[in-house]
């Protein structure tokens, strides 16, 4: 803990279990067959361990599928992974 910040709390958790389980499916689909999810996962995978940024990858989707939902709007790939 560096000047009271607190740190390591992104991404703890990604809802309920099979939720998770299914965004990370997702999320392997995604970084193995559209080049957005490729280029998204492929440095943060040579930065720390796969499995980590395929849990980033699941956040990312996670995050805009809950905001398509919220806003009633259909869905938009470039929202997704950049």
């Amino acid at each position: 803990m560096s000047n009271g910040k607190r740190q390591g709390q992104g991404n703890a958790q990604n809802g309920h279990p099979s939720l998770a389980w299914a965004s990370r499916e997702a999320a392997q689909c995604a970084s193995r067959c559209r080049p957005q999810g490729q280029r998204f996962s492929q440095p943060k995978a040579s930065k720390s361990h796969r499995m980590s940024a395929r849990k980033a990858v699941a956040h990312t989707l996670a995050r805009a599928c809950f905001s398509m939902r919220r806003d009633l709007v259909p869905c938009a790939v470039h929202q997704a992974c950049g």
